[in-house]
């Protein structure tokens, strides 16, 4: 059964990505991690490339990130995103209607 709840037009679909790893894989990377409890990883940073690793394959792990501090002015970079994703979603349904219409 499909749920009925309405979701806003903003909220584009996304692609959930796959890993390129079967369970053994997984199990044998964070054997030495315990999830006990949410958000107690005492390494992000390992578990952050095993998730890299395990989602995107070969793909090279980022060596730099935007820099960007998130803590302080949260509340604008959040509205700004939402812009800037409202914008591009704008873009991609008006580039549909074009090819609807042809």
């Amino acid at each position: 059964m499909l749920t009925q709840l309405p979701f806003p037009e903003c909220i584009a679909p996304t692609e959930i990505p796959k890993p390129t790893h079967a369970f053994a894989y997984w199990a044998k990377k964070t054997a030495a991690f315990h999830f006990t409890k949410e958000d107690n990883l005492r390494d992000p940073e390992t578990f952050n490339r095993i998730s890299w690793e395990g989602l995107k394959g070969n793909l090279s792990y980022p060596s730099e990130t935007g820099g960007t501090d998130l803590r302080k002015p949260r509340r604008q970079i959040v509205k700004k995103a939402r812009l800037e994703r409202l914008s591009e979603d704008s873009k991609i349904e008006d580039k549909n209607e074009v090819t609807r219409r042809r």
